[in-house]
């Protein structure tokens, strides 16, 4: 037996034990719509009925109330799954009651029966557990420190590869921002402050004599 299927064993156990339930539950509700089974818990059934009733209709909280009224219609079919005849009347639910319950038993029993070869025989077995468990754990956590290592790779190549691309796009945009300025039209006194004082070269003419002078731009202050 291996514990796998243990478990997938146990899991049916519980599916088989909540449908039991249910089949029991209908059963008993059946008996009690009948008139059928212990006489004193029809009436208590039918007293908490009546009380939640009750409740509900001021919007109360019946919880403990239907609580106490589910495990009593159970109480009220458990008589009848023992018995082989019953009335016609609740047939069809005790059947399935019944088919339902032995079908628990058989699973109860073969989970009894499986126990035993979930637990190793002798050293040798436990030895056997004990070195195969350690070498699942030890790939477990090779493969666990490997992940994480290239977990941290990936995210540190792509931190870099973040920070490139955003110095490329801070330079793009500085030299976006320089050309829109060297292109903006420039104010005099933003000439003279970008080039400072600046010797010119003055031509003129009177008559028909012609010269040529050094002269100093000083900027918009000295015109």
């Amino acid at each position: 037996m291996r514990p796998i299927s243990y478990v997938f064993m146990v899991n049916k156990r519980s599916s088989l034990r909540r449908k039991g339930e249910e089949t029991r539950f209908i059963l008993g509700r059946r008996m009690f719509d009948s008139n059928i089974g212990d006489k004193n818990l029809r009436t208590k059934i039918e007293v908490l009925e009546k009380k939640i009733f009750s409740i509900k209709a001021v919007k109360g909280q019946s919880k403990e109330a239907e609580a106490e009224h589910r495990k009593y219609i159970l109480q009220l079919a458990e008589p009848a799954l023992t018995r082989d005849t019953v009335p016609p009347d609740i047939e069809s639910e005790h059947a399935k009651a019944r088919d339902t319950q032995a079908a628990l038993q058989k699973q109860e029993d073969k989970l009894k029966g499986s126990m035993g070869g979930l637990l190793p025989a002798g050293m040798v077995g436990w030895r056997r557990v004990i070195i195969g468990y350690g070498v699942v754990s030890c790939f477990m956590l090779l493969f666990l420190s490997l992940y994480v290592m290239h977990t941290n790779t990936v995210r540190q190549e792509q931190e870099l590869a973040a920070a490139r691309q955003k110095e490329i796009d801070d330079a793009k945009a500085r030299e976006a921002a320089e050309m829109v300025e060297a292109n903006r039209e420039k104010k005099p006194s933003e000439i003279h402050k970008l080039c400072g004082p600046s010797i010119a070269k003055i031509l003129f003419k009177n008559g028909s004599s012609e010269g040529a002078a050094p002269g100093s731009w000083y900027g918009p202050a000295s015109w």
